[in-house]
């Protein structure tokens, strides 16, 4: 479908959305005293997306590159970051108030 990029005052966000109604999104923090919450959740989030009513809606599923998404040598995964995420997603989605869509702009309103 896409891949879009924008900058807030404290990070710089590129989200791609997929035909399967998935995304992925990519948070690089810009300030310093960001980047530890940086470190423990990871910059690499995914989901699913909806658009409802003129908004753009963003549940997050996992968080592939959390440091809370432990891996045991020789047993199995736990995937903390991802059940918070999920859960959380449940109660807060994401959303973004879409205002134009183009070839080339994605406004939006958050």
């Amino acid at each position: 479908m896409g891949k879009w990029r924008f900058d807030t005052s404290s990070e710089k966000i590129t989200i791609e959305f997929k035909d399967d109604m998935t995304y992925e999104q990519t948070r690089v923090q810009i300030l310093l005293f960001s980047k530890p919450k940086e470190l423990i959740t990871g910059n690499k989030f995914s989901g699913v997306w909806y658009v409802s009513q003129k908004k753009l809606y963003l549940n997050l599923k996992n968080m592939p590159k959390s440091f809370l998404n432990l891996r045991i040598p020789l047993a199995f995964k736990i995937s903390i970051a991802d059940m918070v995420a999920t859960l959380g997603s449940v109660f807060m989605a994401e959303s973004y108030e879409v205002i134009r869509i183009n070839s080339c702009k994605f406004l939006h309103k958050k």
